[in-house]
């Protein structure tokens, strides 16, 4: 890892390597389905970390993004997350020995590393909102959950039932419980609940028709609703509902294929600058086989076709919102078959959507996925190469990069 970033100095580093609660949680997929599963936290997880030494009191004992964040933005603290990439977590899985190894790392030191008894790929891995267990999935058509703290670890469930290789896993938000989701190539979703330390099926998702690709919780602010991409085409969005049923809401999306599907931020553009009232339209994009970027957005209960994005030549393999603080903004990264990487803004909810080039040259290798941090100011790319970078914008509006992890 090559990471040389600047950190204020009242910070204190141990503090968050000790609790290391801040998402930025995407597993990295490279080249024929063989992972090199990336786990990058950057930031500090308990908001009196980012008021320290600030000018302005904070007695908030809450976590991450809470409103003392936003006061502190004034006291440039906001730096802070995404400055911590000397200390974070980095997860990844060497196929061909068939372990999970998180590793808990400070500069490039690890202090944890595990086998997951998986008996094939990994091929995802996330950890809950409280960075407190970890969910990994495999071709072995299992789901395996850890808890995690510190340098321990402790296999609480191994979950089975798909019928092919488990692509993808998602956690959804505590307020809703502890709740898992699962995708696979069987074309099912599977929705877990655990109560009393017993893990439980509480939703077979079944309408698809062939490999479910993708899958993303909603945010939390839109209740319990999960996000599906398959590669029949369609997208498929499950909403539970108060009387314990779940709505299903199904349609055509990318002709040859879903590849990745991902909510737009919950956040109302530009209320962080500016007084705005209501909550911001739903929207979500998705990635498919036709090259092309999709936007939806829900419109008296149905869901239409906003924008359509065009830029790349070859499939695109996966689109990420970045966070939202509530600046103007509104930004969406995508890669492709093609070995680029776009990233698209719209400064006006109905303005047009402009791109530009992450880099102007093509990355050595197929890119498969993209994550932003939790501030949305540093975007991870993942390479068919085995390599994972890692790019912040700088003051002049262009994408440099700030550092790498090469895993051979």
């Amino acid at each position: 890892m090559s990471l040389d970033p600047p950190v204020l100095e009242h910070v204190n580093k141990q503090a968050v390597v000790g609790i290391g609660m801040i998402q930025w949680n995407t597993a990295f997929i490279s080249k024929d389905h063989m992972p090199v599963l990336g786990l990058v936290l950057g930031g500090c997880v308990s908001c009196e970390l980012f008021c320290e030494g600030s000018t302005r009191e904070c007695d908030c004992k809450d976590s991450i993004l809470c409103e003392c964040l936003f006061r502190c933005l004034e006291d440039d603290l906001v730096q802070m997350l995404g400055q911590f990439l000397d200390v974070c977590f980095h997860l990844n899985s060497l196929c061909h020995e068939k372990f999970a190894h998180l590793q808990m790392v400070s500069a490039t030191t690890a202090v944890n590393n595990f086998d997951t008894k998986h008996e094939d790929m990994i091929h995802d891995a996330q950890l809950d909102y409280y960075g407190k267990r970890l969910a990994t999935c495999s071709s072995d058509r299992t789901v395996k959950i850890f808890n995690v703290e510190g340098s321990s670890h402790q296999l609480m469930a191994s979950l089975t039932g798909h019928e092919g290789p488990v692509w993808q896993v998602a956690w959804a938000h505590p307020k809703f419980g502890s709740i898992l989701a699962s995708c696979s190539f069987d074309s099912k979703v599977f929705v877990w609940k655990e109560n009393n330390g017993q893990w439980n099926k509480i939703k077979d998702h079944i309408l698809h028709t062939a490999s479910v690709n993708s899958i993303q919780w909603a945010p939390h602010e839109y209740g319990l609703a999960l996000l599906c991409g398959s590669s029949d085409g369609k997208i498929s969005i499950l909403t539970y509902k108060d009387d314990g049923n779940w709505d299903v809401n199904q349609f055509n999306a990318h002709s040859i294929g879903t590849n990745s599907v991902s909510w737009a931020p919950s956040l109302v553009p530009g209320s962080l600058v500016q007084t705005t009232s209501g909550q911001q339209t739903k929207r979500f994009a998705s990635g498919g086989c036709d090259n092309l970027v999709k936007i939806f957005r829900e419109e008296n209960g149905s869901w239409k076709e906003e924008s359509v994005l065009e830029g790349h030549s070859d499939w695109v393999r996966d689109v990420a919102f970045a966070p939202s603080i509530g600046l103007p903004r509104l930004t969406l990264a995508s890669c492709s078959q093609d070995r680029t990487v776009i990233i698209w803004t719209q400064e006006d909810p109905k303005g047009p959507w402009n791109k530009r080039l992450l880099k102007q040259d093509p990355f050595p290798d197929v890119l498969w996925r993209v994550s932003w941090s939790t501030a949305g100011n540093i975007l991870a790319v993942s390479c068919g190469d085995n390599k994972i970078t890692l790019w912040k914008e700088n003051v002049d509006g262009e994408f440099a990069q700030i550092g790498d992890v090469n895993e051979s």
